[in-house]
């Protein structure tokens, strides 16, 4: 059986907090995952796949890929998708994912810098 992954921006200690729903909900956890929810940061989904660089890629994060493009990650309806500066979708999935190897270079919420001229329309 597959955990669901998550992770969330923890402004307290500017990291990345990464957790499972399990964890989320033991009661030892409760104080920093209550702590996350009032701050009101997202939680993003580990979409299932590692970089090139052997990094967990989690939804909304933005990759450079192998034509240089940068793109980020995002859930369209039943699917994974990477989403361009035209918006253009490109349906994704491991095998996909293994072949081009993609590398992550930042996060929507925190480098939005890298996303210049991108049509964020479902963020």
């Amino acid at each position: 059986m597959n955990r669901i992954k998550l992770r969330t921006w923890y402004e307290k200690s500017q990291t990345w907090v990464y957790f499972t729903i399990g964890q989320f909900l033991d009661n030892e956890a409760q104080a920093i995952y209550s702590d996350l929810c009032l701050q009101g940061t997202p939680f993003y989904q580990y979409i299932g796949f590692e970089d090139k660089n052997g990094k967990e890629v989690f939804e909304y994060d933005i990759e450079k890929g192998y034509d240089n493009k940068v793109r980020y990650f995002c859930w369209h309806f039943n699917r994974w998708i990477l989403r361009d500066k035209k918006g253009r979708m490109e349906e994704i999935n491991k095998m996909w994912a293994d072949y081009l190897k993609y590398e992550i270079i930042g996060s929507v919420d925190r480098n939005p810098e890298l996303l210049k001229g991108v049509n964020r329309i479902d963020i």
